[in-house]
């Protein structure tokens, strides 16, 4: 914008409209449906928006914001999502999973109690966990990193935009 007479407010709204404009025509292509049977589909769910505290002074309260998403271990086919504001039940978690993983996947996570009815869904999912508490990787290979390291880009991003209003991360 230095280059031009336009303000710094005038610059932020056209990248935001044209941001706006290239997410929704990503999101019309659809995040379709990864996996399937033979798949691995690596999934967890990461807070984006959470209480800051302020130096001296008391935080305000901030709705927690999550993410679900998960990663094809070999393809790396990605989809992402907002979690409802109901929460990170088991039927909210399960509910996604239906949307965005093929029946027949094999879906690795982490321990995290919402995931634990995943091959009762007669959907033929394959359920593997691994315990954070114990190892990032278990004994039999399983592991959530694909899927912890999307979730590093994408706060990365985050923090070199200097945050984002909430309104805004889907974008």
């Amino acid at each position: 914008h230095h280059e031009s007479t336009l303000t710094d407010h005038t610059v932020r709204d056209w990248s935001n409209f044209l941001r706006e404009i290239c997410s929704e025509k990503l999101m019309s292509l659809g995040q379709g449906m990864i996996g399937g049977p033979g798949r691995v589909i690596c999934i967890d769910e990461t807070l984006v928006a959470r209480r800051r505290p302020f130096s001296n002074a008391q935080a305000r309260p901030v709705k927690p914001l999550w993410l679900f998403g998960g990663i094809d271990k070999e393809s790396k086919d990605a989809f992402v999502e907002l979690v409802p504001e109901v929460g990170r039940t088991a039927a909210t978690m399960e509910e996604l999973i239906r949307r965005h993983i093929r029946p027949g996947s094999t879906i690795w996570s982490d321990c995290f109690a919402s995931y634990n009815n995943l091959e009762n869904l007669g959907l033929g999912y394959k359920h593997e966990t691994v315990n954070h508490s114990v190892c990032y990787v278990s004994e039999t290979g399983v592991n959530t990193q694909p899927i912890e390291n999307l979730w590093s880009n994408i706060k990365y991003r985050l923090r070199r935009a200097k945050g984002v209003v909430r309104h805004q991360i889907p974008l």
